[in-house]
């Protein structure tokens, strides 16, 4: 081993960038929203359509059980039944409870506590913080909605004894789930960026969903202001819109969904774009 002297020695080593910049805030935020209070409880709530789904999927296939008879028969096809289980509004509710659960304080602690100018010191850019804030709350959103799909898909190929699953109830429930994961993820982000408390935030994130939803109920008189154009107004309503869409049920038209797809891009985006001007100052 080489003897130095006592003194500066200059470091020899080589700069490498370290991959995801953003792994540290979605590892911390997925730790720290698991050990919240009453976190098993909201889970387990959350865990409530999958189970009963699960049931029902098992019975579809074991014509000869009594149980879930009724559900089974009216939802009859495959595509129905997970269709059914993404656009219900029990379960869409419950990842707006998740997203504001685990994303109501991400942005507004961090102003709350005047935390940017330490977090930015480091080699962290605004974008890095964003991915690692959103990342986390989509991670908590998905693992109710695409994750139970998934096992319900496994679940029907275990129990039918067959690989033979529909393309299209492949393709939409893998893709359904990351619509309502976005949307939701994003505006949690949107709203907590804009102010300080947290409570307001929360509150803000489920009043915004209840009141969309309210004001597309209201019928007016008119060619323009009809109840099926207010619908547009709606997030649970345009969500469930882009599932008819992807699932092929409903009477509308293949263009409602894509002006529902369309909306849950522009609040997405919008959210996001605010959070990422409203990261990094201290106003």
């Amino acid at each position: 081993m080489e003897i130095r002297k006592t003194g500066y020695i200059p470091w020899q080593g080589t700069l490498r960038e370290s991959g995801w910049r953003g792994w540290p805030i979605f590892k911390h935020g997925v730790a720290t929203v698991f050990q919240r209070k009453k976190a098993k409880l909201l889970f387990a709530f959350a865990s409530l359509p999958f189970l009963i789904f699960a049931v029902a999927v098992y019975a579809s296939l074991r014509p000869e059980l009594r149980m879930m008879t009724r559900m089974v028969k009216e939802l009859g096809s495959d595509l129905a039944i997970f269709h059914s289980f993404y656009t219900n509004n029990f379960l869409l509710f419950t990842l707006v409870i998740l997203a504001l659960f685990s994303g109501g304080d991400a942005v507004a602690l961090d102003r709350k506590h005047n935390a940017f100018p330490l977090l930015f010191a480091r080699p962290l850019s605004r974008f890095d913080y964003l991915t690692g804030k959103l990342s986390y709350i989509l991670f908590y959103l998905l693992l109710f909605s695409l994750v139970p799909g998934i096992l319900l898909l496994t679940i029907k190929v275990v129990f039918s004894g067959s690989l033979s699953l529909s393309p299209r109830l492949v393709l939409a429930a893998l893709t359904y789930p990351l619509a309502p994961a976005l949307l939701f993820g994003s505006l949690t982000l949107g709203f907590s960026a804009v102010t300080k408390n947290e409570h307001v935030a929360k509150v803000s994130i489920f009043g915004f969903y209840v009141a969309s939803d309210i004001l597309s109920n209201i019928v007016l008189p008119g060619r323009i202001f009809t109840r099926s154009n207010l619908g547009f107004l709606s997030l649970q309503q345009n969500l469930k819109r882009f599932g008819n869409l992807l699932f092929g049920f409903g009477d509308e038209t293949a263009g409602k969904g894509i002006i529902a797809i369309l909306i849950i891009l522009f609040w997405s985006g919008l959210a996001l774009w605010i959070t990422y001007r409203r990261v990094g100052k201290e106003g």
